[in-house]
């Protein structure tokens, strides 16, 4: 099952990530963000399988079968990383974005992207955030970043300057399920 299926007002969205990727003119930092409960962080899971799949369909998603998306489905795909706070309620720390920062200049796995989710960034705290910044300034090849938040005033605005924003606003009821 597709990501258009379970939340079919991203197909938008969706549609220009998917045709970015497509023409290899992918910015190297997307900015998820909307509400809460619109289903950002699926959305930022689905790029990530379709970004590792060496398969893709014709709508842009991951194929589901082939050795990379099995990996990504495992929880065990080396170019996928996940960044969050620690525990509930927590920030996400300099030590988390020094970590990203060191795995984003190393090859990726078959020479694919090397794709990082962090999620929600709003939680990072100042020295995270500044550390971030140096790395959306100096991107390395091959690696996409994607931030997540609903709340982007808590991001400072040299980070949201520095990434595409793709903004997800609360569906027509017709929509929701």
């Amino acid at each position: 099952m597709s990501g258009s299926d379970t939340h079919p007002w991203h197909a938008e969205q969706w549609r220009r990530i998917s045709a970015a990727h497509g023409a290899q003119r992918l910015p190297h930092a997307l900015l998820l963000t909307g509400p809460a409960g619109l289903g950002k962080g699926d959305f930022a899971r689905r790029l990530a399988g379709a970004l590792l799949c060496v398969n893709r369909d014709d709508g842009g998603d991951s194929c589901g079968v082939c050795g990379a998306c099995r990996l990504v489905l495992a929880g065990t795909h080396p170019d996928l990383h996940f960044i969050q706070p620690e525990g509930p309620g927590g920030m996400i720390k300099i030590d988390a974005i020094r970590t990203l920062t060191a795995k984003s200049v190393l090859a990726a796995q078959d020479g694919g992207h090397r794709v990082f989710v962090i999620d929600p960034a709003d939680m990072m705290n100042g020295a995270a955030a500044n550390a971030l910044l140096k790395t959306l300034e100096e991107p390395a090849a091959r690696s996409i970043l994607v931030l997540v938040s609903s709340h982007l005033d808590r991001l400072p605005a040299t980070i949201r300057s520095r990434c595409r924003t793709v903004r997800f606003p609360v569906p027509p009821a017709g929509l929701v399920r």
